[in-house]
């Protein structure tokens, strides 16, 4: 998109995350909360900034409900360490993260309508990577039953979205807009997948941190982006 200043957004985009990494070491949640909650408003801002004027589209609807989604689920997430309803406010958060790859994944199947033959090989693929990953994370985990499952749902969702987005990008023949939001959402993938290793590992790691926070806000400032190419 022509003339859109970029540098304003990707900017704090990138710094607030720093900051927030350095008070989760620090173990001050609130301070910790209040940049999680800047860092991600910046990519809400970026979207509806770069998208403006094609509101009325299916695609970019979804795509910004799917960052919407994603702001409440950080937020929610980070309140858990702040108030007492710990596993209340993951679930919920979780949720809402969930609705929002779902939203991803409607977009982008959406865009399949010249190209059926491919959506019909995205879909299997899109299982197949799924199962893998979530085989491989229950080997390495140590969570009940019900987190199990649940994360098996989250991770097929997850890792769909990425795959269908390499699938479309293929489809549109590598445009950059079509680049761009592959590249968000492999990104995306990746974050969760170290997060849920992170999570439920004993041997908790904040070099992981690091990597999943930055990915995953490069993954979501990558797909705002790509609304305006």
């Amino acid at each position: 998109m022509k003339d859109f200043p970029y540098p304003v957004l990707l900017f704090p985009g990138i710094l607030f995350p720093v900051i927030l990494l350095i008070f989760e070491k620090r173990q001050d949640m609130k301070k910790a909360l209040l940049f999680k909650a800047l860092s991600s408003a910046v990519f809400v801002a970026l979207g509806f900034l770069a998208s403006r004027g094609r509101y009325e589209e299916r695609f970019t609807v979804l795509i910004l409900i799917g960052l919407v989604c994603g702001f409440i689920g950080d937020v929610l997430l980070s309140l858990r360490h702040v108030l007492k309803e710990r596993m209340s406010l993951f679930f919920i958060g979780g949720g809402f993260f969930f609705v929002g790859h779902l939203c991803y994944l409607a977009a982008l199947t959406g865009e399949f309508g010249r190209s059926p033959r491919l959506l019909f090989a995205a879909v299997p693929a899109a299982l197949a990577a799924s199962a893998l990953l979530i085989v491989l994370l229950l080997r390495r985990i140590q969570a009940d039953k019900r987190f199990s499952v649940l994360m098996a749902c989250y991770m097929l969702s997850v890792v769909s979205m990425a795959v269908m987005a390499v699938f479309r990008a293929i489809s549109a023949g590598f445009s950059l807009p079509s680049l761009f939001f592959m590249t968000g959402a492999v990104f995306f993938a990746a974050s969760d997948t170290i997060l849920v290793e992170n999570m439920w590992n004993p041997e908790w790691s904040y070099k992981k941190c690091c990597a999943l926070i930055a990915l995953y806000y490069a993954a979501q400032l990558l797909i705002a982006m790509s609304l305006g190419l």
